[in-house]
């Protein structure tokens, strides 16, 4: 199987190469300076394939295993019940200010208990996970309070 890969591959990069260096042979008819010289052309033509098909490969990569994030409404029984997809409420929770101007006890009724202690005036409560390319995403929420209300929040993002 790998074998084959690998010649699918190396099928692929040829193709690519004349490909490339066909487009850019119409470009570069303009400059007289590189075709003058041959060796100067063709490395020019490899280094900018090289360059080309990297970006090709790392673009078709990160589309196909980067997940796209699918915004989801605030709810209340969604947050209790999905720890693990809380991150997608975030932007909701954001744009429409559901936190703001709330007590420690409106927030505690709202969004349930938070994992460190309540006595503390910063909050964080557990947002979830999704794959990424590069591993893991990890969220948190975290609140901070003034005189009992909330002050500012954030989303926290770690890498695994």
């Amino acid at each position: 199987m790998i074998i084959i890969f690998t010649l699918i591959n190396i099928v692929f990069i040829i193709g690519f190469c004349y490909l490339v260096y066909r487009v850019l042979s119409c470009m570069f008819k303009k400059f007289n300076w590189l075709n003058r010289n041959p060796i100067f052309k063709k490395i020019t033509f490899l280094i900018l394939t090289i360059f080309i098909y990297t970006l090709f490969i790392y673009s078709f990569f990160y589309f196909i295993t980067n997940p796209r994030t699918v915004n989801e409404s605030f709810d209340n029984k969604k947050w209790i019940e999905n720890v693990d997809s809380r991150y997608k409420m975030f932007e909701n929770i954001k744009h429409k200010k559901i936190l703001e101007n709330k007590s420690k006890e409106e927030i505690m009724q709202l969004l349930g208990v938070p994992k460190n202690d309540t006595l503390k005036d910063v909050w964080y409560y557990d947002m979830g996970s999704k794959s990424e390319w590069y591993g893991w995403k990890f969220y948190d929420l975290k609140i901070e309070y003034k005189n009992g209300y909330i002050h500012r929040f954030e989303i926290l993002e770690n890498w695994d």
